[in-house]
């Protein structure tokens, strides 16, 4: 029998966009890609047969026992593929009639507020980091600074992935209130 064979990709979603990434490994495995791992910045994903699968990303949830928990998901049919970050990643086959894990969205919604809190943070400490960098850099090296122009700043965007900490707070901002406008609307159309 041989050994089972991986691939790496490249992740270009952020963990925060919860559909976007279920659709993803939908589309891997039915490449015959299926999802066995994730990392960083990267997911590892086992080569095999094309197949229909579902993916349901779930956050962990710290009042259930996490035994119980997958006891439960796996008599409902779904398998536990991977975990990232405080989120579980499941697969079922697509042509089972499995039903979603849970739909209350508020879950979500909660995840993706306590995400973006700590994007800010990580933002703000980013912009102070690089502002003293910057203070330090000009009152050491004027002269320098003065002759090199704009490309003194550029050890900063290498140092400190200032741009990406800024565009991922303003993406998860906008998907955020995207879900509460939703979320919204269908409280609205329900009543």
């Amino acid at each position: 029998m041989s050994e089972p064979k991986y691939t790496k990709r490249y992740r270009f979603l952020r963990t925060w966009q919860i559909a976007e990434n279920e659709a993803w490994f939908t589309a891997m495995s039915a490449q015959g890609l299926h999802l066995h791992s994730i990392g960083g910045f990267f997911a590892t994903f086992l080569y095999g047969e094309p197949a229909d699968y579902i993916y349901s990303i779930e956050p962990t949830d710290k009042e259930i026992e996490n035994e119980e928990k997958l006891a439960l998901y796996k008599d409902a049919g779904w398998e536990l593929v991977a975990e990232m970050e405080e989120l579980q990643v499941f697969r079922a086959p697509a042509h089972s009639n499995v039903k979603p894990i849970h739909t209350d969205h508020n879950i979500y919604l909660e995840l993706l507020q306590q995400r973006k809190k700590a994007l800010f943070k990580s933002t703000l400490l980013g912009l102070l980091a690089g502002f003293i960098y910057i203070a330090f850099s000009l009152y050491r090296w004027p002269i320098l600074a003065t002759f090199l122009g704009f490309l003194f700043l550029l050890p900063y965007f290498f140092v400190f992935p200032f741009f990406q900490m800024v565009l991922d707070y303003y993406y998860l901002y906008k998907y955020v209130k995207q879900v509460k406008l939703y979320e919204q609307n269908r409280t609205d159309y329900h009543q």
